[in-house]
Parts: structure tokens; sequence; C-alpha cells
């Protein structure tokens, strides 16, 4: 059993790692640059985006499923029980979870819709729809990025109960 909670737990930080990471790189630094940059290097941006998408849904559903494990495995999981911090803390986790998954789901769409209007063609519309769509991309991030902060909050809060 602490093989299996072992294994569960190092495959849930690394993903944690892998989509935080991607998130902040992505929110932080990448996505601001080419902003800068202006169309120069609109294919670039397209391109690490498509690259980290199978990243962020891996380590998701990673997420997810050694997540369920663990509190599964947990002496102090009892179900439906928030009477305890540990519990609360860890309804407040998961519903970060939650809204972070919403906000990724948002994000990809807005982002597919940059990836639709900047093959269609140009024009002054088409680039004001652009800049929106954009504008969306990066709230939606920027919100993921403040529930992963306050999920990993929440994570510390699991380990002081």
């Amino acid at each position: 059993m602490e093989f299996v909670l072992w294994v569960c737990r190092s495959l849930h930080i690394f993903s944690v790692v892998v989509w935080l990471g991607g998130l902040f790189y992505q929110g932080v630094v990448s996505v601001p640059v080419l902003l800068v940059d202006g169309g120069e290097h609109k294919d670039l941006d397209r391109k690490m985006y498509h690259r980290f998408m199978p990243f962020v849904w891996t380590s998701i559903w990673t997420i997810l499923i050694t997540g369920f494990i663990m509190m599964l495995l947990s002496p102090r999981f009892v179900w439906f029980d928030y009477e305890s911090a540990w519990s609360r803390f860890l309804i407040g986790k998961q519903l970060c979870y939650a809204v972070m998954i919403g906000l990724t789901v948002s994000s990809h769409r807005a982002w597919r819709r940059v990836d639709a209007l900047g093959q269609s063609g140009s024009g002054v519309n088409i680039s004001r729809q652009i800049d929106e769509a954009r504008s969306q991309f990066m709230r939606s991030s920027r919100r993921n990025i403040a529930f992963a902060i306050l999920a990993l909050l929440l994570t510390a809060g699991l380990e002081m109960y």
C-alpha cells in the first residue's frame, strides 16, 4: 500500500509541476513577450500552444486520478464529513481544481478562436476579434494562475493538519 501511495504522490507532484509550470511560463513569459513583438511570431505562439496542450490534458487527468486514489487511501478521509480542518482544506483544493479545469477549457476555446481568426485572413475587424480573443485567453490564464496559487496554499494547509 505504501508503494502505491508513493507512486501516486510522485505522479501527482510531477503532473502539478508540469501543468502549473507551463501555466506560469505561458502566462507570465511566453504569451506576453510574443504579444509585445506583435505579429512577427504569430506562427510561433500557435506552435507552442499546440505543443503544450497535450501536456496540460495529460497532467489534468493524472492529477485527477492520483488525487482520487490518495484521497481514498488517506486515513483522514471520510465521505461527506467536513468537520475537520483537513476535510475543509481538501474540499477547497478540489473546488480550486474544478475551477482551474473550467478556466483551462475557457482559455483553450479562446485560443482556438485566435487560431481560426488568424488563419481566416486579415482586416481591421478580424484584428479586433483576435485581440479580444487573446485578451480573453490572457484573463483565463491569469485567473488559472491565481487559483493554482490558492490550490498550492490549500495543499500546504492539508499537510499542516
